[in-house]
């Protein structure tokens, strides 16, 4: 028996319960294969200063061994926003430039244009996708 195909071009034996089961573990094996790549990544970083989306809140904090940071982080590993190399006096100049977001402690800042505006170029540089921040 051939494909039966409707003038809008559904297809029945597409849309199966088994091939959608299917297609749903696929999408989950990509995803899980991304996320082990982005570990692998982080395993050889060195020093580096990250910026990190908890809530409403940007953390932008140093650390000498992202890999094993990130499993201090409460937030999902895909709210790293961005990376760059270098250690606490770059963390400093970052704390320092953006102060006037400074929401609370030392490290956490409020999203406002200029950070997101720099975070975002920084992105850019890696070829990722903008964040944005809903108010």
């Amino acid at each position: 028996m051939g494909k039966v195909t409707h003038r809008l071009g559904y297809n029945r034996e597409e849309h199966t319960p088994e091939r959608i089961v299917a297609q749903h573990i696929v999408e989950v094996r990509r995803e899980v294969l991304r996320k082990a790549d982005i570990r692998e990544a982080f395993a050889d970083l060195g020093s580096v200063v990250y910026f990190i989306r908890d809530g409403d809140l940007i953390k932008i904090g140093y650390t000498g061994d992202l890999k094993t940071r990130r499993r201090t982080f409460t937030s999902d590993l895909t709210a790293i926003l961005a990376i760059l190399p270098g250690g606490q006096e770059l963390e400093g100049e970052m704390h320092e430039r953006f102060a006037a977001s400074l929401a609370k402690g030392k490290e956490w800042f409020r999203p406002t244009p200029d950070l997101i505006e720099y975070v975002n170029e920084i992105r850019g540089r890696m070829n990722v996708p903008a964040v944005t921040f809903s108010s």
